[in-house]
């Protein structure tokens, strides 16, 4: 009697072990793979090349164990010809090609920008990435993030309140009337460029953080309102390097890892226009 009382509570036992496991399962699975989202669930990076500093692949492998449910993309330099023509044209990628190879920091903005108009998701700088999994950041009805400065970069130039919009991220769902607007005005300013733009400053006002703040803020004033703004690095959530302000390019020249010129320190035009015709 004794054993067949122990067989029982034992059934009853393993029973309740599967019931709840199956229970926490299908609940966990709900709140995190299956959680839904306007913003696709696609992580975007863009790369010189394979040759990556060590602290670029620690941050990738970050962005991959917080969010596994997300699908991980990076796209290499060799690969942006395809990729514009495929799915842009011949003239955006003549447009693109005309960029100075010595300010890659310039492709890279106008890369994203096609990148995250076409697919939507999520873009992270290689040195930058999320403190915490982005489905604690992305609510389900988000369409774009905004975010800025704790210091209120190029305020004197954008006068907004609160400086620049960042565009070392980007989390948008696809074909978002920014990026849409932000494409146009960054391509018209490389199509009427101004040879007095060089150097750093020269890539912010022509494809970088200004034009594409100055672009969202034109958009905004036509009444579109599908975005949510989190000044200050989306409270925190985020984080720009573990360098400190430092670019791509300042640390693989740091890590000795890549032998490239900081575009801040090139002199050259940033637009090549014979290759516009």
């Amino acid at each position: 009697m004794n054993t067949i009382i122990f067989i029982i509570i034992l059934l009853i036992a393993i029973i309740s072990f599967i019931f709840f496991t199956i229970i926490y399962s299908s609940s966990n699975k709900s709140n995190f793979g299956e959680h839904t989202q306007r913003i696709p669930k696609i992580i975007w990076q863009i790369s010189k090349d394979e040759k990556m500093t060590n602290i670029f692949e620690n941050n990738i492998k970050k962005l991959k164990r917080m969010n596994s449910e997300y699908k991980y993309n990076i796209l290499y330099e060799k690969d942006a010809k395809k990729f514009i023509l495929k799915y842009y044209n011949e003239g955006i990628w003549k447009i693109y090609n005309s960029i100075n190879e010595c300010y890659g920091p310039a492709r890279g903005d106008l890369l994203r920008y096609l990148l995250l108009y076409k697919f939507g998701g999520v873009y992270f700088d290689l040195k930058s990435y999320p403190k915490k999994p982005l489905r604690e950041i992305i609510s389900t009805t988000d369409e774009y993030l905004l975010s800025s400065w704790i210091d209120s970069t190029h305020e004197d130039i954008l006068e907004t309140g609160y400086g620049e919009y960042q565009n070392w991220f980007i989390m948008t769902k696809p074909s978002h009337i920014f990026l849409k607007n932000v494409i146009e005005d960054v391509c018209n300013n490389i199509l009427n460029y101004k040879e007095n733009w060089t150097g750093k400053k020269g890539v912010l006002l022509l494809t970088g953080p200004i034009i594409y703040t100055q672009s969202i803020i034109k958009t905004k004033e036509k009444g579109h309102r599908n975005y949510r703004f989190i000044p200050n690095d989306l409270n925190f959530s985020v984080k720009y390097s573990d360098g400190g302000n430092t670019h791509y390019d300042e640390h693989s020249e740091k890590l000795n890892k890549h032998n490239y010129k900081h575009y801040s320190k090139c002199t050259d035009l940033i637009i090549d226009k014979n290759k516009l015709k």
